[in-house]
C-alpha cells in the first residue's frame, strides 16, 4: 500500500508538471549546471530554437543517470524538453552528446576562450531564438579544437560578431554622428577616434566635438575591419602585434559593457590570465 501511494503521488506530480507542455527537440550547448535537491541538476542551455533555456534534469546526479556526463558545460547536445512557455524552468526528457568541446582543456588559452564564450552567452542572452549566433558559437568552439588556432584572436572576433548579432554592429564605414562615409582618402592617420556609445569611428570634424573619444592606432582600426568583415577562421593570417591585440580587447570589452545588458568582466578570462603568453 505504501509503495502504491508513493507511485500515485509521483504520477500526479509528473502529470501536473507536464500538463499543457509541448515536447520539443533542439540542438543546444550546455552553458552551466548546478546541483538541485539530492539527485537532480538545473542546467542552462543556449539552444538553436529557443535561445537561452534553463531546465531541470531529474536524477541527473544518480549513479544510474541516463544523462551520463552530457550535461557538463561545453557539451554540444541533442535535447528533448517538456516545454511550457509560461514557465521559466523546463523539464528535460532526453539529452545526448553530439560533440564535446572540453578537449580544449589541453590548452589553457583555448579553454579560457571557450569558457569566456559560455559566460558571455549566459550573461547576455535570453529566451529568444538567434540561429546565426548559435552557429557562430559552434564554429568558434570548433576552431578552438585545432592546435594552430590563435585563441585570443578567436575571442576578439567572436566578441565583435556577438555584439553585431545582438543588434550592436560596430560601424566603421561611416561616422555615427554625421553619417559621413569613409573612403581610402581618410586613411594615413596614425591615430583614430572611436565613440563607443554611438558604436563607431568618428570623422575628423566630429572627433573634435567629443570631450573624451576613445583613441586607437591605425593598426587597431585595420584589424577591427578585418575581424568584422572576414571569416574568423582566417584571422590568424592577419599580422598583429601583442599591443594591438590588447588595444582591441580593451575596445571590445568597453563596447560590450556599454551596449549589452548583463555583460561583465569575464571571470574565466581572469582565472587563466597570465597562465600562457598570447601567441603573436
Amino acid at each position: 500500500m505504501f509503495f502504491d501511494s508513493l507511485y500515485e503521488e509521483k504520477y500526479i506530480f509528473v502529470n501536473k508538471f507536464m500538463k499543457h507542455c509541448t515536447i520539443v527537440t533542439t540542438e543546444a550547448i550546455v552553458l552551466k549546471a548546478m546541483k538541485y535537491g539530492d539527485t537532480s541538476k538545473i542546467v542552462t542551455f543556449f539552444t538553436k530554437e529557443f535561445g537561452k533555456v534553463s531546465a531541470i534534469a531529474k536524477g541527473a546526479r544518480g549513479k544510474k543517470s541516463k544523462f551520463g556526463s552530457a550535461l557538463e558545460p561545453l557539451s554540444y547536445v541533442s535535447l528533448v524538453l517538456y516545454k511550457k512557455d509560461a514557465r521559466s524552468l523546463q523539464l528535460i526528457s532526453e539529452c545526448s552528446y553530439l560533440q564535446y568541446f572540453g578537449r580544449t582543456s589541453n590548452r589553457l588559452e583555448s579553454l579560457s576562450t571557450a569558457l569566456s564564450i559560455m559566460e558571455m552567452l549566459y550573461c547576455a542572452t535570453h529566451e529568444e531564438k538567434n540561429e546565426p549566433l548559435f552557429y557562430l558559437v559552434i564554429e568558434s568552439l570548433n576552431a578552438l579544437q585545432y592546435e594552430n588556432n590563435n585563441a585570443s584572436r578567436t575571442l576578439l572576433s567572436f566578441q565583435l560578431h556577438f555584439a553585431a548579432m545582438l543588434g550592436f554592429r560596430f560601424q566603421l564605414e561611416h561616422c555615427p554622428m554625421c553619417q559621413q562615409t569613409f573612403s581610402t582618402a581618410d586613411s594615413g592617420n596614425k591615430q583614430y577616434s572611436l565613440e563607443l556609445h554611438r558604436g563607431g569611428l568618428l570623422c575628423h570634424s566630429c572627433s573634435k566635438k567629443i570631450s573624451s573619444p576613445f583613441f586607437v592606432s591605425a593598426e587597431t582600426l585595420s584589424t577591427l575591419r578585418v575581424l568584422l568583415n572576414r571569416n574568423f577562421h582566417n584571422i590568424t593570417e592577419q599580422p598583429l602585434t601583442l599591443q594591438t591585440e590588447k588595444e582591441i580587447a580593451n575596445v571590445l570589452n568597453n563596447y560590450l559593457r556599454i551596449h549589452i545588458e548583463g555583460f561583465r568582466a569575464l571571470r574565466s578570462e581572469q582565472i587563466f590570465k597570465g597562465a600562457q603568453p598570447i601567441v603573436q
